[in-house]
């Protein structure tokens, strides 16, 4: 369950990893409907003798003010803001004595990835920086002898340096995502009825994958969560018939994969269940190679502000 914790949980010095020509690969994100209808939402998952909690919060933050968050690349062209404002995805994971948190800055219109910062302490305390260039990854990776630090901290100390080359987007074709954002994509009306389906280019630690989700029916599921929205805070515990909408990935270029894909710690095959009224990511199911099959269960909703 440690990759539970990971998901739930960028100097040429260093020697960059080169990958492969790759082919032309396009999304089909439409920018108009990835409007999510929730501001935070917090999973629980249990099997056997291990529980975790995953926590995410979804703001936005003014440009300008984000600028001053995202790293400088000398002699290169990082992505920069297109719009007044930045998505910011705050993730926030617990699984028994270890914690992890990840910050991803986005695209508000189509999520697509500006940075990504991911942090663990515990028995290891690193930081884990990816800040998007137009054709490439700069990576750099932190650690520290404390364990009680926040992403700004003066007390990292940089250990290494990487710059990744992105070809598949060299051209850009397409707009790379974090694999967080399927979530995102998944509680939006771009996925609304059976047979709709939405791909996009996902960047991972090292390697880009093609994403695709597709609405491959319906199913009852029971709903047991807390929602908060405008009229307060109430209990919502009822069966509801569901989307089903299965995430699958592929491997962009010729070399051979070096981690499985994942997607909240969890493996493949991956069904993600939406209420098609509340647009809420209800439950989610895939494998972990330790316990099996896992189940990520909704227990708190807060609605976006109406």
């Amino acid at each position: 369950m440690r990759s539970f914790l990971i998901a739930m949980r960028c100097c040429f010095a260093a020697s960059a990893v080169l990958l492969p020509a790759l082919p032309a690969h396009s999304d089909n994100v439409p920018a108009s409907s990835v409007e999510v209808p929730w501001q935070q939402l917090e999973f629980q998952a249990s099997k056997l003798f291990v529980s975790g909690k995953l926590q995410f919060k979804l703001s936005t933050i003014d440009a300008d003010k984000a600028r001053k968050k995202l790293l400088k690349v000398e002699r290169q062209q990082p992505l920069e803001p297109l719009n007044d404002t930045l998505a910011l995805l705050h993730i926030r994971s617990e699984l028994m004595s270890n914690r992890g948190e990840m910050r991803i800055w986005m695209d508000p219109r189509d999520f697509r990835v500006y940075q990504r910062e991911r942090m663990t302490t515990g028995s290891n305390t690193r930081l884990k920086l990816y800040r998007y260039l137009r054709n490439a990854v700069y990576r750099v990776r932190k650690e520290s002898q404390s364990s009680d630090l926040k992403f700004d901290s003066a007390q990292w100390r940089t250990s290494s340096e990487q710059l990744i080359p992105l070809r598949a987007v060299s051209a850009g074709s397409a707009a790379v995502h974090d694999p967080s954002a399927l979530l995102l994509i998944a509680s939006s009306k771009a996925l609304a009825k059976a047979g709709d389906a939405v791909t996009t280019t996902v960047f991972t630690d090292k390697q880009l994958y093609a994403a695709t989700l597709t609405v491959t029916g319906s199913e009852p599921v029971k709903a047991n969560y807390r929602l908060n929205d405008y009229s307060g805070t109430r209990s919502v515990t009822a069966k509801l018939n569901t989307l089903q909408i299965e995430l699958t990935t592929k491997l962009l270029g010729t070399e051979p994969e070096e981690e499985a894909f994942e997607f909240l710690g969890l493996n493949g095959p991956i069904v993600i269940s939406v209420d098609p009224k509340s647009r809420l990511p209800l439950q989610v199911e895939g494998s972990q190679s330790r316990v099996g099959k896992v189940t990520v269960d909704l227990r708190k909703v807060r609605l976006k502000a109406q």
